[in-house]
């Protein structure tokens, strides 16, 4: 399956900030997130992807952060079946 990995950089990178943005881009599609030393790695299908929608739900908590910078690119992510 292909997803979309959306690298969010931001300061100040504290845990509530990332739950912020977090709980915004899981209302678009957004489906698993991963905390990074700078910031927050969100993923969604491919097919579900839009870089204006993901724009459009973080603008309301620019305000927020003294910096926020937003990178995506197309990944590949293998999903194994658990028996």
């Amino acid at each position: 399956m292909q997803y979309i990995e959306t690298q969010l950089t931001f300061s100040p990178a504290i845990p509530e900030n990332r739950e912020t943005l977090a709980a915004l881009l899981a209302e678009i599609g957004y489906d698993s997130f991963m905390d990074t030393p700078t910031g927050l790695s969100a993923y969604i299908p491919a097919d579900a992807f839009s870089s204006e929608a993901t724009e459009a739900a973080i603008e309301p908590v620019r305000p927020l952060f003294e910096q926020l910078t937003v990178e995506s690119k197309l990944q590949v992510r293998l999903l194994i079946p658990q028996s």
